[in-house]
């Protein structure tokens, strides 16, 4: 997975138990059934281990990104959150400080309620992964956190006195600047974290998170700098909505300045385009396989240990059959409009590229460092060449033959498919929840994200945190007038 990795304890402790299937060796996914085998509800999100290929072409398009993040200021405040810590004179250790001031931070957006991205809202100082451990991996992707390290390094890096920058200021005197952990942050505000907060930018909080995405490395040529870039300019010509219904990376607004794409970007979201396509497919198909054999499997137990009937059970099932099938069938439409199925079969051939150095492979194994495994470029190809085929005719023995080898290899005694037992009784007592569709690469994050930030200066999502009408919002939640809003504002780069 593409996500900062985490202790078995920390992992199964802190979110629900949704654990992609990794197409790695066989080392690799033993560890992960033991890790199923510790959590009380084992569940797979990715059943059918294309999560390398999701991830890699994820975080070239959306750097830093993550579906365990929820609102961009949190970019924002937790750096400062850091600085006004280890500014504080106590004699508590700096990880039990940062705890304490990350619960406060919970408390002080609590007033928001919920559907506002406020993580923790429910378990407050019970909260076992803090918002600063799920955004460790963008701050530093962002180039916001210099230190090339762990979260938890990081914590021990700033509990030392050793760590605080000092420079000189215009009268020669030495001055405590704040901690060597991050880039030139904006000043953390007067009275923060003693008064209530919000997760709405403020415009100078917008520019600098803008300014970051131009200049760190691996987020300046990306897609997601240009959609920020894009959402920036709909900010300054009061057109925010215009960022709202940017459903997938690939379908880019009619605006859009395309021509700022570099080959890179337009490659990565073609391959994505592609790849989401082709594996809709088989992944809605694995969950008409599983209604069919919950549709002919006894009652379980329901998530709270009583048993169900068989005949409720089977009855769900059959409604969920129908309704799988038919995506399936809407899938296969899709697929087969011409202008899909022309991109689609030239896409094909790229998995066969005789030259190494070129292909849906190539990119994916310079996007990963490694070769992908035989088992999935099998797995792939075979998908892609019956979707090229004939996508109406996909549901046969033979893709369903694929499909269960493919679940089985990954998960052995674990896998649903084929067990009257265990994982599928498992699943069954769950509610019968899809497991599959289209992949959209984190882009719902990003949209909020981009959402975020043609938003700034008007209070956002959570809008009741604005001020008066004339008033802009500062990063201490306060108003004042624009005219001096724009005094505050640092000078762009650009």
């Amino acid at each position: 997975m593409a996500e900062p990795r985490r202790s078995a304890a920390a992992a199964l402790g802190s979110m629900p138990a949704e654990i992609a299937w990794l197409d790695r060796d066989l080392a690799s996914q033993e560890q992960v059934r033991r890790l199923l085998d510790m959590s009380e509800e084992p569940r797979a999100l990715d059943s059918l281990g294309l999560g390398a290929i999701r991830d890699a072409l994820a975080d070239e398009i959306a750097p830093g990104v993550s579906t365990a993040q929820s609102r961009l200021r949190y970019f924002v405040l937790i750096p400062w959150l850091f600085e006004q810590v280890a500014a504080a004179s106590s004699r508590k250790p700096y990880t039990r400080r940062l705890r304490d001031g990350e619960v406060e931070l919970i408390e002080r957006l609590s007033r928001l309620g919920p559907r506002q991205g406020v993580i923790g809202l429910q378990s407050r100082s019970d909260l076992k992964v803090m918002p600063s451990t799920l955004y460790w991996t963008g701050l530093r992707t962002w180039e916001i956190a210099r230190f090339d390290g762990s979260v938890r390094q990081a914590i021990e890096r700033a509990g030392s006195a050793r760590v605080r920058r000092v420079e000189t200021d215009a009268d020669g005197h030495r001055v405590e600047a704040g901690l060597d952990l991050w880039c030139e942050l904006l000043p953390v505000p007067d009275g923060f974290l003693k008064r209530p907060e919000h997760l709405s930018l403020s415009i100078p909080e917008a520019e600098w998170l803008v300014d970051r995405l131009r200049a760190a490395a691996a987020t300046r040529d990306s897609v997601l700098r240009h959609a920020a870039d894009y959402a920036d300019r709909a900010r300054t010509v009061g057109e925010a909505e215009r960022v709202r219904d940017w459903a997938t990376p690939w379908d880019l607004p009619g605006d859009f300045p395309i021509g700022r794409l570099n080959n890179r970007n337009r490659e990565a979201l073609h391959h994505a385009r592609c790849v989401s396509e082709v594996t809709e497919g088989p992944r809605i198909l694995y969950n008409v396989m599983l209604a069919e054999c919950a549709s002919q499997t006894s009652g379980g137990e329901d998530t709270s240990g009583e048993e169900t009937s068989g005949e409720d059970s089977a009855d769900e099932a059959q409604s969920k059959l129908e309704c799988w099938n038919g995506r399936l069938g809407e899938w296969a439409e899709r697929v087969s409009q011409p202008a899909t199925a022309k991109r689609l079969e030239q896409w094909h051939r790229s998995l066969n590229r005789s030259d190494p150095a070129e292909g849906f492979w190539a990119c994916l194994r310079g996007l990963r460092g490694r070769e992908a495994s035989p088992d999935l470029s099998r797995f792939v190809n075979d998908m892609a060449t019956q979707v090229v085929k004939s996508p109406a005719n996909f549901d046969n023995e033979a893709i369903r033959a694929c499909i269960r080898q493919r679940e089985c290899s990954l998960k052995g005694n674990r896998a649903r498919l084929g067990s009257t037992y265990g994982p599928l009784k498992a699943w069954i007592a769950r509610g019968m929840p899809f497991t599959g569709g289209a992949f959209d690469y984190r882009w719902a994050q990003v949209v909020g994200y981009l959402g975020d930030l043609a938003a700034a200066g008007r209070g956002g999502w959570d809008s009741d945190a604005s001020g008066p009408p004339g008033n802009e919002l500062q990063g201490d939640g306060s108003a004042v007038p624009k005219a001096d809003a724009d005094r505050s504002r640092p000078r762009r780069r650009r």
